[in-house]
Formats: C-alpha cells, structure tokens, sequence
C-alpha cells in the first residue's frame, strides 16, 4: 500500500510539472475595444516605412552621406533626450491624446517629406520624428495594456506585435514601388494618407474603453 502511494506521489508530481499550454492568440477572444485599437494600429502600420527612405530623401534633397548621417545621429540623440519627459507627458493628459498626437505628428512629418524642397526643412522634420518616436511608442504600447485585463495582456501584446511586424515589410514594399514608380513625394504622401485614416478610425471610436490597470 505504502508503495502505491508512493508511486501515486510521484506521477502526481509528474503530471504536475507539465507545463500548462497556452491558449492561441484569437482576436476574437479580446475585448472589442482592444480589437477596434488592433484595426488601427493595422491602417497604420501599413504607413510604418523603413527610416531608411527618411534618410533617402535628404539625399534627394542634397545632403551629402557625411551630412545624412550627422542628421540621423541628430534624430537618436533627441530621440534619447525626450523618451523620459514626453513619457509622463500621458500622465497629465492621458494616454489616448498621446496615442492620437502620435498619428497625427506621423502625418505631419509624412506630409513634410513629401513637400519639402531643401536640406534645412528634411532636417527639421527628421528631428520632429524623433518628438513622434520618443511620444508614440511608449505610449501605444501603455494604451494598449488598458484594453484587456491582466490575464490577458502578454496575449493581446504578443498579438499587437505580430500582426503589426508583418505589416510592415508590405508597407516598405508599398512604399518603395510608389517611389520607384512615381515619384518620392508621392510615397511619403500616401504614408502620411493612411496615418490620418488611423487618426480617423481612432477618433471615431468615441467609445471610452474599460480601464484595466496597466
């Protein structure tokens, strides 16, 4: 008997040990406020070109490689700088308007590109991506963890994260076919067109979402 127990003990541990399998990643099992933030962070990914083509365009724009390259050191240095302040820039004005000044600056820094017509405007507007950059990133991610509970929240980003990382070759692509085959301005347009389609989408879901802690 004391055998049997023993025996009973041990497969016990056995099976206990085994790890637990994770549920799959169903949009459908998310909430409907995070699903409608998914559909918009998809338009927009759609615009996410490589920074690549920012420092394209300055060439075209008739900056020398030593220069491109000084003004992309630039970027990451204010980058850098305004990462921690615009961070608590959500705690006084929440996490939403950042999210949504995010696309909005997108747009802005898009539509600059496309219309710039010398050295000193592309470089201004590289350094006001880097003012996009250090607000949106964190602050998508912050919003994000909002719309599910928290059980569910390494699901739901796991899922942000691959749904928008295979968007974004496509949008690179898109992006250099529309440069190739039209012109650079054209293609810094259309990226700067689907980031105001996901400043719209997102507006127009004037539903306030569940908080759940972040």
């Amino acid at each position: 008997l004391a055998l049997l127990v023993l025996l009973g003990l041990r497969e016990g541990r056995r099976a206990s040990s085994r790890p637990t399998p994770l549920p799959p990643l169903r949009p459908s099992a998310m909430p409907p406020a995070y699903r409608r933030f998914l559909l918009v962070s998809s338009v927009f990914a759609l615009a996410l070109s490589s920074n690549a083509f920012l420092l394209l365009r300055l060439k075209d724009l008739g900056l020398s490689e030593g220069e491109v390259t000084l003004a992309y050191t630039a970027y990451n240095l204010l980058y850098a700088l305004l990462s921690y302040p615009l961070g608590s820039l959500a705690d006084r004005i929440g996490l939403r308007r950042v999210v949504a000044l995010g696309f909005a600056l997108y747009a802005l820094v898009y539509l600059g590109f496309a219309w710039a017509y010398s050295p000193f405007l592309g470089v201004a507007f590289l350094l006001l991506y880097a003012l996009y950059s250090a607000a949106f990133e964190g602050a998508s991610r912050a919003y994000l963890a909002t719309l599910v509970p928290q059980e569910a929240k390494a699901s739901a980003i796991g899922l942000y994260h691959t749904v928008v990382g295979i968007l974004l070759l496509p949008a690179s692509l898109l992006f250099g076919l529309l440069w190739e085959h039209g012109s650079a301005p054209l293609a810094f347009a259309a990226g700067a067109g689907l980031a105001l389609l996901a400043l719209f989408l997102f507006l127009l879901d004037g539903k306030k979402p569940p908080a759940y802690p972040g």
